[in-house]
């Protein structure tokens, strides 16, 4: 009896993933330029990060962003914007490569008037991690072999790093997603996955977090 309706199901479903495809790609934009609007943060426009510090990140290198967002939140200087592979509509034929150009990514970063020791922390569990981390020999946390287990660390200044690495910020680096921190000149970045639908209290919270990391950063460095 239901299989007679089975062929109209896939069908139905099928037109009610692209509807939600296609509500997503225009609500979304729209609820992201209000969020922005409302917190106070102003496109700037597109940008490949070629101005000095954002030119010598890690996190940036190959990659761009149709709408840099910055603005003053919670008294600190902040930017947010999306950021993809500039190489993301490149016809290739490596199915890997051709995944890694696709994946979207939420870069939050706080403007610091003091500019923090340099550092790039990523996730070790992802498919790219082999190849930065035997790139550098990654800081060492002998008091926390979980996180360094996790995150791999690099750093001119090993011991200045190792410092500012709280536990509160350790927590904040070790969750589901793969996140990545990097403090370049006097800019300090917090790198996410983006998913389709995330919008202003995904944004929000992403803010709010690294600016929590800040204050935790600076709090720790302050005393030494």
């Amino acid at each position: 009896m239901f299989e007679e309706y089975a062929e109209y199901f896939w069908i139905a479903l099928f037109a009610a993933l692209v509807l939600y495809g296609l509500a997503n790609a225009i609500q979304v934009p729209l609820v992201v330029k209000k969020f922005y609007k409302r917190a106070g943060l102003t496109d700037q426009g597109q940008s490949v990060f070629a101005d000095e510090p954002l030119d010598r990140s890690v996190l940036l290198k190959g990659m761009m962003t149709p709408a840099f967002y910055t603005g003053t939140y919670r008294n600190h200087n902040v930017s947010q914007f999306e950021m993809v592979s500039v190489d993301r509509r490149k016809f290739t034929l490596n199915k890997v490569a051709r995944k890694r150009n696709q994946l979207v990514w939420t870069i939050t970063a706080v403007h610091l008037d003091t500019p923090l020791p340099e550092f790039c922390a990523r996730p070790t569990r992802v498919v790219e991690a082999p190849g930065y981390i035997l790139e550098e020999q990654g800081v060492v946390f002998p008091e926390d072999e979980s996180f360094a287990n996790k995150v791999h660390v690099i750093a001119k200044d090993h011991a200045a790093v190792r410092k500012l690495f709280t536990v509160f910020v350790r927590e904040r680096l070790t969750g589901l997603d793969p996140v990545s921190l990097e403090s370049v000149g006097n800019v300090l970045m917090y790198k996410s996955p983006r998913a389709p639908h995330d919008a202003g209290s995904t944004l929000e919270k992403e803010l709010n977090l690294l600016v929590d990391i800040v204050e935790s950063v600076l709090t720790q460095s302050e005393n030494g």
